[in-house]
């Protein structure tokens, strides 16, 4: 999450950071395993107890995204709301929740913080082709949303995994990240 919560931060204060890279950065809309038509939320309409949510993984992703953008405390054993509900087939989407969640999710952002983010000197984001489509798709939506407003930013689709070849070498880090705010970083 950590490419996810740059871009918050940067979003939030730029009068604090100059600059910002992100490295397949997550939970910036919803897509794909985040969103209703997928398995997730039908599997979750059946899922009742903690045991049975450690048997998933999107469950866990959405209960955890749910305890940070819509607790519930009055909900056990989640305690959050989620935005979308299976009852006996039928898809339900709690608008109010969905919001919630939206206010949380980058994308949804950049209108609110679009001031903040002309302020940056460099933004850049990369991906790696191989992560799974929900990462592939929201970086390429808010790279699109950026470019729509204006916003001049780096964006790059590599070969490559979500973790693969970040640490090495010839990884992202030291080829990519590292260059990138030797060039940018202001202090």
């Amino acid at each position: 999450m950590g490419g996810y919560g740059a871009l918050k931060i940067v979003m939030h204060h730029p009068e604090v950071f100059s600059s910002v890279y992100t490295i397949s950065p997550g939970a910036l809309t919803i897509v794909r395993e985040y969103g209703p038509n997928s398995n997730t939320f039908k599997e979750m309409s059946s899922i009742n107890t903690i045991e049975e949510l450690k048997k998933t993984y999107f469950g866990g992703v959405m209960v955890a995204f749910g305890r940070s953008w819509s607790p519930n405390p009055s909900k056990p054993p989640f305690y959050c709301d989620l935005p979308f509900e299976y009852n006996e087939g039928e898809l339900t989407v709690h608008q109010d929740v969905l919001q919630k969640w939206y206010d949380n999710m980058p994308l949804h952002l950049i209108d609110d913080y679009l001031g903040n983010l002309q302020k940056l000197k460099a933004i850049k984001m990369d991906w790696g082709r191989n992560a799974g489509d929900r990462f592939t798709i929201q970086c390429d939506m808010f790279s699109q949303r950026l470019e729509n407003v204006g916003i001049t930013h780096f964006a790059e689709e590599y070969i490559g995994t979500h973790v693969s070849d970040i640490y090495t070498k010839q990884g992202r880090i030291p080829q990519q990240v590292l260059p990138f705010f030797d060039e940018y970083l202001e202090f």
